[in-house]
């Protein structure tokens, strides 16, 4: 498990708002999705080494790309961050080609080198685009957060030293006054909550409703109301 990093690159992905963005006339879905979305891309572009005029013309490409093919994506398949993680690399590999395409104008190549930007003349190699990095290290750090909701801050802390810190049983039980013996107890009871929780948070992400547990997704998402004609049939035939 990675180590949690503050910030973030790469939001969150609600099932509930890809899913309306297939309703092109559904405006207020669109403004979030771009709202949402526009930086990361943005950011994405200008580490792969473009310009901002070109990271801006990454972003325009990569939202008309979604508009064309979002029927494609299949949940099932992959999170929503790959799949459109995907169309921005796609995107800012097309703008290093059409960079090179076009003869560089007089002196660009003196004032971007002095600006810190690539000149365009050597091929780029594969773009720096650390969408899922990043967004694991992200839920890594919300999973260590909650996880101080489910055990106690003695625990916490143990769990952390021996996961994070990297520090030896021996090491923890000397710090923290426990027998080395102790500290492999907690480790063995805590660390299968950590994973319970980052699944649980995982799974949250997905249906864009906190608080859904594993064994509900399925009511989560397929629940009748209570007044429907299936509900009151099933209720009947009991």
């Amino acid at each position: 498990m990675a180590t949690p990093r503050p910030g973030t690159f790469w939001p969150a992905t609600e099932i509930r708002l890809i899913r309306r963005l297939a309703n092109v006339d559904d405006h207020p879905a669109w403004t979030a999705f771009v709202a949402r979305y526009q930086p990361p891309i943005w950011r994405a572009a200008r580490r792969a080494g473009l310009t901002e005029a070109e990271a801006e013309e990454v972003v325009q490409k990569t939202f008309i790309a979604v508009h064309r093919s979002l029927a494609t994506y299949q949940p099932e398949r992959g999170r929503f961050r790959t799949w459109l993680g995907g169309i921005v690399r796609h995107r800012i590999l097309e703008q290093h080609r059409e960079r090179r395409r076009w003869p560089q104008p007089l002196g660009r190549e003196a004032d971007t080198l002095a600006a810190g930007e690539p000149s365009g003349s050597e091929p780029p190699g594969e773009p720096y685009l650390p969408f899922e990095e990043e967004a694991e290290r992200e839920l890594d750090a919300r999973a260590w957060e909650r996880l101080k909701e489910v055990i106690s801050p003695a625990h916490w802390q143990v769990l952390r030293d021996l996961v994070l810190l990297k520090y030896t049983p021996a090491e923890v039980g000397q710090k923290y006054g426990f027998r080395r013996g102790t500290v492999y107890v907690i480790k063995l009871r805590c660390l299968p909550k950590l994973r319970a929780v980052r699944r649980q948070l995982e799974l949250e992400e997905e249906l864009g409703v906190p608080g859904v547990r594993a064994g509900e997704q399925g009511r989560a998402t397929s629940a009748e109301p209570p007044g429907s004609a299936a509900a009151t049939q099933r209720r009947s035939t009991r």
